[in-house]
């Protein structure tokens, strides 16, 4: 009788749980709505897809809404509706509890062109995957059908950083739900793996990269009197600081190399302090940045003035409120001058010729930091194409202590140029390749020291 007592006990709590955990169909409505809401009156990038008519989308996405009684599913559906947007600064968050049912199996995955490699695995994985194997199929459908199909859509971000991030991720699932992959082997020879979606962490069987940054800040010097630096993040006060205290070191060099390849950004406040050091100009300027504006009663002069609205209350359009016309179609913007950044370090500077190297890691603050050295004409790039996403992100609660993020921000270069959606393309644009993910053979930093040589 007391295990049946305990048995029923347990029911209960986990009916409980289950039941906390369930998102009602009106809160279901409340998340979509409020997400679709807060982005049609703050979000910045609407012109990036002006295909898109994102009301007709919000009623589409509604019945789906209203017809999904999973948890997971519901949070997936708003990861899509959001990836509608495509930008890499708005985003849906999936609460703990939603988080915790998914699994990252020991797969290292990388899209190199259209193919789909395996880079690293788990120790499980040793005797059946070698590294450097090419994805060919996923549940025996074609992988770059699979990842249109099933990956791409639900991340957020410029079309570049979808394949990146999609290829990385695209194993990712639910606990107990097994995959099959297709693999073509380096010796040709395929294979179907069943990859086991059992939730058990694993080391990687392979030792990583030591191109994988370890510090926030490294330095070291290179041959022909090369000077390397890579700054790893501008999150923290600590890594101008840590920049400051290798100036003695770094201006004895005839080039430097900066490194921000791994760099997703921070605050812009340190990037620009750090281009203090590696220029003599008096100032130079950062990005410029715009944000939406809303007035209400400017909104509805606005609305006299257009045509349809006048006639459908029996009255002409008023020609005197067209100047408030862009607040009725939500479009009126407060315009920001770009940044001004005045220098004042007085200490020695930097004054080499200098390489950045990028990727499409580099986001943000990063980005804002390329557009500092742009102005200065101070540095060539070379690398990948940088993620293409800055601004200020507004954040939201949703369901169930879930959260999302809307770009309210636009920024381009000083002068009015694009990068975001874009990313930020280098003088020198070189991909990594197999060799690079396999090898600790680094060809876009032999690729900068190559170019330095013959140009210092």
């Amino acid at each position: 009788m007391k295990k049946k007592t305990t048995l029923l006990f347990v029911i209960i709590l986990i009916a409980n749980i289950v039941k906390s955990q369930t998102i009602s169909v009106e809160e279901r409505i409340y998340g979509l709505s409020k997400f679709w809401e807060e982005t049609t009156y703050n979000f910045a990038f609407f012109e990036n897809i002006p295909n898109v008519n994102y009301d007709e989308l919000y009623k589409d996405y509604l019945t789906k809404v209203i017809n999904e009684e999973d948890d997971y599913k519901y949070y997936r559906i708003l990861q899509k509706f959001c990836a509608e947007l495509k930008d890499g600064h708005t985003n849906i968050y999936m609460p703990k509890y939603l988080r915790e049912k998914e699994f990252y199996p020991p797969i290292r995955i990388r899209r190199i062109k259209d193919e789909i490699y395996i880079i690293n695995i788990g120790k499980s994985y040793s005797d059946e995957i070698p590294r450097g194997s090419k994805i060919l199929k996923v549940n025996g459908q074609e992988v770059l059908s699979y990842l249109n199909e099933n990956v791409y859509p639900y991340i957020s971000g410029a079309e570049h950083i979808v394949k990146s991030n999609g290829a990385k991720t695209m194993l990712v699932g639910l606990i107990g739900v097994d995959k099959t992959i297709t693999i073509e082997k380096p010796n040709k020879k395929n294979q179907d793996i069943l990859i086991k979606m059992n939730g058990n962490a694993e080391k990687w069987y392979y030792p990583l990269s030591s191109n994988q940054p370890k510090n926030i800040v490294e330095y070291k010097a290179l041959k022909n009197n090369i000077g390397y630096i890579a700054i790893n993040t501008f999150s923290k006060e600590e890594v101008v600081k840590m920049f400051i205290s290798k100036l003695d070191s770094l201006s004895k060099h005839k080039a430097l190399i900066i490194d921000i390849r791994y760099n997703g950004g921070g605050n812009s406040k340190y990037a620009y302090q750090i281009t203090k050091y590696l220029t003599d100009k008096p100032y130079f300027f950062g990005e410029q940045g715009s944000t939406r504006k809303h007035l209400a009663s400017y909104k509805a002069w606005g609305a006299f003035s257009n045509k349809e609205y006048a006639e459908a209350l029996g009255m002409k359009p008023d020609t005197s409120k067209c100047k408030y016309e862009e607040y009725y179609y939500n479009n009126a913007w407060e315009i920001e001058k770009s940044d001004t950044i005045f220098n004042d370090v007085k200490s020695e500077k930097l004054l080499m010729p200098i390489v950045v190297l990028t990727s499409n890691n580099t986001a943000s603050s990063s980005e804002d930091f390329l557009i500092g050295l742009d102005y200065l004409k101070r540095a060539t790039l070379i690398g990948q194409r940088t993620f293409g996403s800055t601004g200020q992100p507004i954040f939201f609660e949703l369901p169930n202590e879930g959260a999302c993020r809307i770009c309210t921000r636009k920024c381009t270069y000083f002068d009015g140029r694009k990068f975001i959606g874009i990313g930020i393309i280098p003088d020198i644009e070189l991909e990594p390749d197999i060799d690079y993910y396999l090898s600790d053979k680094d060809i876009v930093l032999e690729k900068a020291i190559e170019y330095l040589n013959k140009n210092k």
